[in-house]
């Protein structure tokens, strides 16, 4: 239903669900512009891992960026990124990999420090 006016976004958002989902993260971070479809992702992940998963804005660049997130982890980012966009390879965060790349979304991993 979500994508029956988009269905070019079905296959990319169905994976990046899976790929947020194999990590479990508690909260996950997004890096979305104004008129990027960010709900059916929130969704399909919430599916996977239940309500309890938090998403939080992060390199917000509008007039909202001072607003608090759903759930403030602090200075510490996420331990996944997900892009919805225009990705540019050179934004990477340090400490972050790129784990799934498929237009319009990224999935960014946060790299363990051994």
């Amino acid at each position: 239903m979500y994508f029956a006016k988009r269905p070019e976004l079905r296959e990319p958002f169905f994976a990046a669900a899976d790929e947020i989902a194999r990590d479990k993260p508690s909260t996950v971070g997004l890096v979305s512009g104004e008129d990027d479809w960010e709900y059916p992702l929130r969704v399909l992940v919430r599916n996977r891992l239940g309500e309890g998963v938090q998403f939080e804005h992060i390199n917000v660049q509008n007039e909202t960026r001072d607003c608090l997130p759903e759930n403030k982890s602090g200075s510490e980012l996420p331990k996944m990124i997900v892009v919805i966009g225009t990705f540019l390879p050179g934004n990477v965060p340090p400490g972050y990999k790129r784990v799934l790349s498929s237009d319009p979304i990224c999935v960014l991993r946060k790299t363990e420090i051994r």
